[in-house]
């Protein structure tokens, strides 16, 4: 997770106070998605991660992808795909990517419906 710090250095100047108020949601979110996930599993249902791949500097990039395989690694039903040529807002960059992976959560849905 970007520090204070690093969140100024790296960001264009109009999006440093959106950074940094995400910075602040996930230190308050963070402890409770902890609690969470300790006292129950995640629900067995589809999941598609989608990580972008520009946007940070590599060695950042490589490190928050990780962590995106993991989410979907861990999930029962999960996948993960890289979406090249995308930055942070995958769905305004490459929108057909996040359709092809709504509609693929959606026939996973229907297919584990069926039995």
């Amino acid at each position: 997770m970007l520090d204070r710090a690093e969140a100024a250095v790296i960001a264009y100047r109009h999006q440093r106070r959106t950074i940094l108020a995400e910075h602040r949601l996930t230190a308050t979110a963070v402890p409770e998605i902890r609690r969470r996930r300790a006292v129950a599993p995640p629900p067995e249902v589809p999941l598609v991660v989608l990580s972008a791949t520009q946007g940070l500097p590599r060695a950042m990039r490589v490190r928050w992808t990780a962590l995106q395989r993991g989410i979907a690694t861990n999930a029962v039903r999960g996948t993960h795909g890289s979406v090249h040529g995308a930055g942070h807002t995958i769905q305004a960059d490459r929108p057909q990517a996040v359709v092809a992976a709504v509609r693929e959560a959606a026939d996973r849905v229907r297919y584990f419906l069926k039995e």
